[in-house]
């Protein structure tokens, strides 16, 4: 498979897995903390955080360097400073921000990915004792929504039966390898995550 085919196929696995639900900062939501981000920041400074995450999770050439990289630890410790954070405090600021922005991605994916492999080897439906975890720690974040977690189960059931699974209007057949390549490719935007992140 082309690099370009890998990463579209990348793109709609995203798409079939990732969600875009409001998510708590406290009793803050979502749209409450960006505001109060962006009166620090600014609007643009909020975007930029997302757009730079999202590039090196996504494996964007254009955000894979240490210039983005140095750009996002840039507005990290500007927000540090406005709080007035010790060394401490901005770390643990930052693991609950990258929890926040790149958990599904780093925690929820790879285990939905491992269930789906063993669904399809067994035919059957399955979920680990870990994915329903790490599920609850994010429904109760607010990231992931029941709907969310439901409709990932149905797509379990849908693998194990062979059933084709329509990802933005394309029928896509999901075998052994294509989920392993998944897998593959989770495990490379993991260790991006954890490249980009690596302020220290």
């Amino acid at each position: 498979m082309n690099t370009i085919a890998r990463r579209f196929l990348f793109t709609l696995l995203l798409s079939l897995t990732l969600l875009v639900s409001p998510s708590t900062y406290g009793e803050m939501t979502n749209q409450d903390k960006e505001i109060v981000l962006a009166g620090i920041i600014g609007p643009n400074g909020v975007q930029r955080m997302k757009d730079i995450i999202r590039g090196v999770m996504g494996g964007d050439p254009a955000e894979l360097n240490e210039s983005s990289k140095q750009e996002l630890h840039a507005l990290y410790q500007r927000l540090a400073a406005e709080d007035y954070m010790s060394h401490g405090e901005f770390q643990e600021f930052s693991n609950f921000l990258r929890e926040r922005f790149t958990g599904i991605a780093t925690e929820v994916m790879p285990l939905f990915w491992e269930d789906a492999l063993w669904a399809y080897r067994k035919q059957e439906f399955f979920k680990s004792t870990m994915r329903e975890k790490v599920e609850r720690k994010y429904l109760k974040y607010g990231i992931i929504s029941q709907a969310r977690i439901d409709q990932n189960d149905e797509i379990i059931l849908k693998i194990a039966n062979r059933t084709p699974l329509s990802v933005q209007g394309t029928e896509v057949i999901v075998d052994e390898n294509f989920i392993e390549l998944t897998l593959e490719n989770v495990e490379h935007a993991r260790q991006r995550i954890e490249w980009l992140f690596s302020f220290e």
